[in-house]
Formats: C-alpha cells, structure tokens, sequence
C-alpha cells in the first residue's frame, strides 16, 4: 500500500493552513481548504495534477483561491449546504442557513 503524502501550505490574508495531499510517488493530488497563494501551493504540489478541492466550508478566502486551480480543470466538492455560496449565490445561502437573511 502507498503511504499518503501530505504537505501544509500556510499564508494567504488569513495565514490558513492548504492541504496538498496525495499518494507517495503518485502524479495526482488533491487540495484542502486553499487559502494559501497560488504559487507557494504549486511548490508543494510538485509538478502533480490537482484533480480535486474540497472545501471543508465556503468561507470567501477558500473558495477565491481554489479558483485558479478549478481554471485548470480540478473538481470542486463542498457539502450541500455550502454549495450556494461556492457557486457565487450569497444571497441564496444566508436565505438556505437563516430564513429571512438574518443570523
């Protein structure tokens, strides 16, 4: 069995931790969480394809900086409920999580 190969990429506004995991010697990988720049994230994929990102939530530094990644033909995966927001649909999420828009 392959042993995983995960790397922890910190920065971006928030300094929040990117998840780059993959199997040892593998070419995929797939991203947690981005919120890390583009570049300090594509030293740590080293050369492999990023097939997917999953975002554990839809907060706004995650889904900007899965973006370049998915531009290259990764998969997005977000639970249900945070679907709306990563789909660009804000107004749509605060309704699903709070009737009426309010907290």
């Amino acid at each position: 069995m392959d042993n995983l190969d995960i790397r922890t990429v910190t920065g971006g506004p928030l300094e929040v931790n990117t998840y780059v995991v993959g199997l040892g010697g593998g070419q995929e990988c797939l991203l947690i969480d981005p919120g890390a720049e583009f570049a300090s994230v594509e030293g740590a994929v080293c050369g492999r394809t990023v097939t997917a990102v999953l975002l554990t939530h839809a907060h706004f530094d995650h889904m900007l900086y899965a973006r370049p990644w998915l531009e290259r033909g990764a998969k997005l995966y977000v639970h249900e409920l945070d679907a709306p927001a990563a789909a660009g649909r804000r107004a749509a999420a605060r309704e699903r999580c709070h009737p009426g828009g309010r907290p």
